[in-house]
């Protein structure tokens, strides 16, 4: 084999389930694989709601791509929500009021 494989138990399940609800899955890593700085990322939603996720780095002489990623609209669903939980950040929606606010305000100004 090319590239060596670390085997690890991974609890499985999903955010919020109870703990005799989870599932021991085998996860395999490959070490060389390597990690990757990110500074930002562009995603794409296709209307069979697949998604593609490009992951970008910002230096000097520009931006660059560092990888891409496609996944079902679902999954990525999944992957925000365990982000969020994980991070205890859980964002809401803009205020439609406060644009219209804005709005409203510039068009005051002489």
């Amino acid at each position: 084999m090319a590239n060596k494989l670390n085997k690890v138990k991974k609890l499985g399940g999903q955010v919020g389930m109870k703990p005799e609800n989870h599932t021991d899955v085998e996860l395999n890593l490959n070490q060389k694989l390597q990690p990757v700085w990110i500074d930002d990322f562009n995603l794409n939603i296709r209307a069979d709601n697949l998604c593609l996720i490009r992951f970008l780095t910002s230096l000097p002489e520009g931006v660059f791509e560092q990888t891409r990623v496609m996944t079902s609209k679902n999954s990525l669903i999944k992957l925000i929500d365990l982000m969020c939980s994980l991070l205890q950040y859980y964002p809401s929606p803009p205020d439609v009021n406060d644009k219209n606010k804005n709005e409203n305000n510039d068009s005051d100004a002489i």
